[in-house]
């Protein structure tokens, strides 16, 4: 048995080049080009991850990119709620056009959409233990669309959690007892999220993936543009220093 090890040569330093590799990666790099530069939609104002020093403020609160990728899975799953982890949010959009690769680099794990069905008692188990380090950053902090709550980052408590009611328009408190649709993705069902959604009852697993339904919500139901409804984030998540 003999013993081998690796490492990684610099292009430059290879004193010569294979015509076939060459040809070859550069017809990826032209269907990756095409692919990736497509436009999708414009937005005259930046999407967001980030605070304004820089750090990563949608692993510890609500953002205005954050808001918009929730909007889209709870459209695409047509569900009462829409939900995603700020770590699975991995960049922010620039003002101007927003390309393919845009979506791309926003939403880049190979996750795919599904639906869950999950009490009330449920949803704000999963809500406060995924804010249990708030305000450090953490991966798990929800996303949401279609709710609305209160974060208490001295109890690592939640409140006031509320569910649009689609008929009415209007916000109403949970039921604890009641059951909802989650629009997510199946890394959330498979144990993301602490493991807490696991269990639910899911209703429907689908072959799109996380970033096709955020680009086809930006593409055919906001028809490419933003508009100014997400310049801001939404006031979804309100976080209470007791």
């Amino acid at each position: 048995k003999g013993v081998f090890s690796t490492s990684l040569i610099p292009a430059n330093e290879i004193p010569y080049t294979s015509v076939q590799v060459t040809q070859t990666t550069d017809s990826i790099k032209a269907l990756m080009k095409q692919v990736t530069s497509r436009q999708i939609a414009v937005c005259d104002y930046a999407l967001e991850i980030n605070d304004t020093e820089g750090a990563r403020q949608v692993r510890r609160s609500e953002t205005n990119l954050s808001d918009l990728v929730a909007d889209a899975f709870r459209h695409n799953m047509d569900a009462d709620i829409g939900l995603c982890n700020g770590g699975g949010i991995r960049n922010s959009i620039a003002a101007g056009n927003i390309t393919y690769g845009d979506v791309t680099n926003v939403l880049p794990f190979d996750n795919h959409m599904c639906k869950i069905e999950a009490s009330g008692s449920e949803i704000v188990a999963m809500l406060e233990k995924c804010i249990a380090l708030v305000p450090e950053e953490d991966g798990s902090f929800p996303q949401v669309s279609g709710m609305k709550f209160a974060i208490h980052s001295a109890s690592h408590t939640v409140s006031d959690v509320m569910v649009l009611d689609a008929t009415s328009g209007e916000y109403m408190p949970i039921d604890l007892s009641a059951t909802y649709t989650i629009g997510t993705t199946d890394y959330y069902q498979s144990g993301g999220f602490y493991g807490i959604l696991k269990e639910c009852k899911l209703l429907d697993i689908t072959t799109v993936l996380a970033r096709d339904a955020f680009a086809d919500y930006l593409e055919h139901t906001m028809h490419g543009d933003v508009g100014d409804a997400y310049r801001q984030s939404q006031g979804r998540i309100t976080i209470l220093n007791d």
